[in-house]
């Protein structure tokens, strides 16, 4: 419930944005964006459908070329900035840790676990951890 929430705001607040052009409305899609990241991660189906709003829209209601390709690229830097402050917003969520793990454990692998010496969990997961990739 608190998804469908947060993806029905994030996109009432893109068209809001994409209506009067005020940042207000493009900082509340980003916290709405990232709030709906926080609660589920499929909110990041929302890069999608931003920028597939970001692109249709000015085909849809400006008549000029020229101003249509102005205002897509005007969108899509709109889009970009929503999506800086959810992950802002996210990274928040997470309590700004830097730890790939709980507690800063050695490994990703449970000795009374079999499956979780696979290949994931011993090389992929602790590499990605060195770059500082996870959250």
């Amino acid at each position: 419930m608190a998804a469908s929430f947060g993806f029905l705001a994030a996109v009432i607040a893109l068209s809001r944005y994409l209506e009067s052009r005020v940042g207000f409305y493009l900082i509340l899609t980003g916290l709405a964006t990232g709030l709906a990241l926080a609660v589920k991660h499929s909110g990041i189906l929302l890069a999608p459908a931003f920028v597939a709003i970001a692109v249709l829209e000015p085909i849809m209601v400006s008549s000029a070329q020229e101003s249509r390709v102005r205002q897509v690229c005007a969108n899509l830097a709109a889009v970009i900035a929503v999506a800086l402050i959810a992950v802002g917003v996210l990274w928040i969520s997470y309590g700004l840790r830097d730890a790939g793990r709980p507690n800063d454990a050695r490994t990703w692998a449970n000795e009374r676990v079999p499956e979780s010496k696979s290949l994931i969990a011993t090389r992929i997961l602790p590499a990605l951890e060195s770059r500082h990739l996870l959250p």
